[in-house]
C-alpha cells in the first residue's frame, strides 16, 4: 500500500498503533497514505524529514475545513515522533502549530423527565420495543448488542447478560438492576416461545433494527427531543459517573472499571464523559489528568 522511502515504517507505525488498541479505520489511514504520496512527490530519497518537508505539508490549503487541517497534522506529527522514538535521526516535528480538532458532535444527555416520558409512549408500542429501551438506559448497551443478545447468555438468577464479540470483537458481562431484570422477566414469561435464539424477536426473526428505530424517532418527534437512540449510552455513562462521583468512589478506579462495563477499548472513551459532569467537571479532571497525565495523543480518541 506504501510506496515511498518510508514505506516500511508506515506499515510498522500502523501496525504499532493498532497493538496498543487504537481502532484505525480507513478513514484515519487515508492521511498516512496522502503522506506517504507527499513524501514521493517531494523525491525523498533519504529517510529524513527536515523542518522544510514538514512545513510544506502544513500550509493550509483554500478553503480547507479547520477539522481536515488538524487531521493532516496529525498524520505527520505523530509519524514523525513514532520516528524520533525508535532513534531515527534528522527527523523534525514541531508543536508550535498548536492545531486542535474541535469535536462538532455534542451527545444529547437526557434528563429524568424525558426519559419518563419515552418510557411512556414506548408501551404504545409493543413488550420487545419498551423493554429495549429500558435495557438501553439502564445498561449503556449498544443497540446492536442488545438486539444481538442470544436467550442463552441471558442468567437473570444473576441479573447478568453476557455479550459475546461486540464491537471492536469485546466480550464483557453487564449486570442488571434487580427492577430491570425483573421487566426482563416479565417479558421472557409473556412469550409462549421463543422463535429464533436471540432474545429479542418478532415473527421468527431478530427483532429490526429498522423497526426499532422508526418507532424510536417518531417517539422523540412527539416529543420534540433532538437526539439520537445512542445517546441513550451517552446518558447512562454520564449517570454512572454522576453517581460514583457523589458517592465518593475513586474516580481512579471507577473510570477503568466503567470502561471496562461499557466495552470501550482505551479508557479515553469513557474520559470524555467527564465533561458532561457540570458540578464536578473542574475537580474530577483534575485529578483524572494529574494520575493519567498526558498519554494519549490528540485526535486519536473514538466515541464509542
Amino acid at each position: 500500500m506504501f510506496i515511498s522511502i518510508f514505506k516500511d515504517e508506515f506499515d510498522e507505525f500502523i501496525k504499532y498503533k493498532k497493538s496498543l488498541g487504537y481502532f484505525y479505520r480507513k478513514e484515519t489511514i487515508y492521511w498516512y497514505d496522502k503522506l506517504d504520496k507527499y513524501f514521493c512527490e517531494n523525491n525523498l530519497t533519504r529517510k529524513e524529514i527536515n523542518k522544510e518537508i514538514y512545513d510544506k505539508w502544513l500550509i493550509k490549503r483554500e478553503k480547507e475545513s479547520s477539522n481536515t487541517y488538524a487531521l493532516r497534522y496529525t498524520a505527520i506529527r505523530q509519524f514523525c515522533i513514532y520516528l524520533i522514538n525508535n532513534k531515527y535521526e534528522n527527523i523534525y516535528y514541531s508543536d508550535e502549530y498548536n492545531i486542535k480538532y474541535k469535536k462538532e458532535f455534542i451527545p444529547h444527555i437526557y434528563t429524568e423527565d424525558e426519559i419518563r416520558e419515552i418510557f411512556k409512549l414506548s408501551t404504545n408500542v409493543d413488550l420487545t420495543f419498551e423493554v429495549i429501551i429500558k435495557l438501553l438506559y439502564s445498561t449503556g448497551l449498544r443497540i446492536s448488542e442488545a438486539l444481538d443478545i442470544e436467550l442463552d447468555n441471558v442468567n437473570l438468577k444473576n441479573n447478568q447478560i453476557y455479550i459475546i464479540n461486540g464491537k471492536n470483537n469485546v466480550s464483557r458481562i453487564i449486570v442488571m438492576s434487580d427492577s430491570m431484570s425483573d421487566k426482563l422477566k416479565e417479558y421472557i414469561n409473556s412469550k409462549t416461545y421463543f422463535d429464533t435464539k436471540y432474545l429479542f424477536s418478532s415473527k421468527g426473526n431478530k427483532y429490526d433494527y429498522n423497526k426499532f428505530k422508526y418507532n424510536y424517532k417518531k417517539i422523540l418527534s412527539d416529543l420534540n427531543i433532538n437526539a439520537r437512540i445512542h445517546d441513550l449510552r451517552h446518558t447512562f455513562a454520564v449517570n454512572a459517573l454522576n453517581q460514583m462521583v457523589e458517592k465518593g468512589y475513586d474516580v481512579y478506579t471507577s473510570l477503568p472499571l466503567l470502561s471496562q462495563y461499557m466495552g470501550h477499548k482505551r479508557i479515553e472513551s469513557t474520559e470524555y464523559y467527564l465533561r458532561f459532569i457540570e458540578k464536578y467537571y473542574d475537580e474530577v479532571t483534575n485529578s483524572v489528568n494529574n494520575y493519567y497525565g498526558n498519554i494519549y495523543p490528540n485526535l486519536e480518541v473514538e466515541y464509542e
